[in-house]
């Protein structure tokens, strides 16, 4: 009966938990599913996110499904020239340059 009521109880708790991921926060957005924080270092604030890079041969290989829509990368290929931030398209099954240098 004991191990019945703490899986009753366990179950109940699990509903109402969210979990957010904050890295440089201790206090990560309840609407973020990752939230980033630059690092402070006296007056002087820095920090960046930084994409997976990859080929256009290795972006080709990238298993990617409908689930996958909006998924980023960056192309920097210097074989082929290009270096482009890309996203995947689900609808139309096909990763779009949103901005080239």
């Amino acid at each position: 009966m004991k191990h019945m009521m703490c899986i009753v109880i366990g179950a109940f708790f699990s509903v109402f938990s969210f979990s957010q991921v904050g890295i440089g926060t201790v206090a990560p957005s309840s609407a973020a599913v990752l939230h980033l924080k630059t690092a402070n270092i006296g007056i002087v604030k820095f920090g960046g996110f930084l994409l997976p890079i990859v080929t256009e041969v290795q972006q080709a290989l990238i298993p990617v499904t409908a689930s996958d829509d909006g998924l980023l990368v960056f192309v920097k290929d210097v074989g082929t020239g290009k270096w482009c931030l890309d996203i995947y398209d689900a609808k139309q099954d096909v990763w779009r340059s949103i901005k080239c240098m």
